[in-house]
């Protein structure tokens, strides 16, 4: 459910957009033309969701775009047969999207998993169609949380880890929070 609140929190509008699934949304950020970018996870596969991965109750990352007035101009779901649970979005310079949060298994769109749970980090273009995708941590449970472009195009992912091997250097404890930074192509810069 999605509403659009005038400065007195009377509704200019709503739009109601999903399926038959459970579908919630993390995060929006307005665009350059007054639209929406909207990132969040489906478990659904009708309706507004084209698309969907998995099998239900599995969930994919669910990335769409509304108007100005609240109307969908695309959509695209990103995922494997499993478990995806995306938490972040947020916009490129070059006019995609960079999103983060976590995959459970190979497949789909998912390669390079460390057989449990990762943080995943993915880059769509304008349209939401998939450019890059990289699954980072160990064979413990490593979640993304909160992603942010810098004006390099270099990205930092936010989220927590309990591996201590694969892309994590050293663990202090049973959790750790966890930064990493990509280039724009998704490789570490560091960890």
């Amino acid at each position: 459910w999605i509403l659009k609140l005038d400065a007195a929190g009377t509704i200019v509008w709503q739009n109601t957009i999903g399926g038959n699934g459970d579908d919630q949304l993390s995060q929006i950020h307005q665009t350059t033309d007054g639209g929406y970018i909207i990132g969040g996870t489906t478990s659904s596969d009708d309706g507004d969701v084209v698309g969907f991965n998995g099998e239900p109750p599995f969930d994919d990352y669910w990335i769409f775009k509304i108007s100005a007035s609240g109307e969908i101009l695309w959509q695209n779901c990103l995922g494997s047969i499993s478990h995806e649970d995306c938490e972040g979005v947020t916009k490129s310079p070059d006019g995609g999207y960079f999103l983060t949060g976590t995959c459970e298994s190979n497949g789909g769109d998912v390669t390079g998993n460390h057989f449990s749970i990762d943080m995943w980090v993915v880059k769509v273009d304008s349209i939401g169609e998939l450019l890059w995708q990289r699954s980072l941590g160990g064979y413990g449970t490593d979640q993304g949380e909160s992603i942010v472009c810098l004006a390099d195009s270099t990205i930092i992912a936010a989220g927590y880890t309990f591996s201590d091997d694969g892309d994590i250097t050293f663990l202090y404890g049973a959790t750790d929070a966890w930064l990493v930074k990509l280039s724009s192509d998704g490789e570490i810069i560091w960890s």
